[in-house]
């Protein structure tokens, strides 16, 4: 298989409905950061030496990404009413076409905490996106 290109990988927005999902490719996309770490818990006791002892908490999860701000594109205007909206967005980052096979990767209801705009002088303008998993 060799090594994974991110050109490669799928971020995804659901235009459907969570148990019949249709994927829409967020294709204005540049850069895509899905943090997934676990938090920690203390689990320091007396009689440990002294030291403290951590075991893994909770799991956090984030979809972190940059778009191109294209205010005529689908999906530029679907993240940005979601956020305007503070309204759920379904996504899956997955690791091939989540419209073909069997793609793998993560895939929650989120809400999108960041929309902030970015101008650098020498860029196209973009917008970074930041989805977290909401109840």
């Amino acid at each position: 298989m060799g090594a994974a290109i991110g050109q490669q990988r799928f971020i995804s927005r659901n235009s459907a409905n969570y148990e019949s999902p249709t994927w829409v490719p967020i294709d204005i996309t540049k850069d895509v950061k899905i943090p997934f770490a676990h938090g920690e818990s203390d689990a320091s006791f007396r009689g440990y030496g002294g030291f403290s002892a951590t075991e893994p908490g909770l799991t956090g999860l984030s979809f972190e990404f940059n778009i191109i701000e294209d205010r005529t594109n689908a999906q530029y205007i679907a993240l940005r009413t979601a956020f305007l909206a503070q309204s759920p967005i379904d996504i899956f980052a997955s690791d091939s076409d989540p419209t073909t096979g069997s793609p793998t990767g993560p895939r929650a209801t989120c809400k999108v905490f960041k929309f902030d705009q970015g101008e650098t002088l020498g860029d196209v303008c973009t917008i970074d996106v930041v989805l977290k998993p909401c109840y």
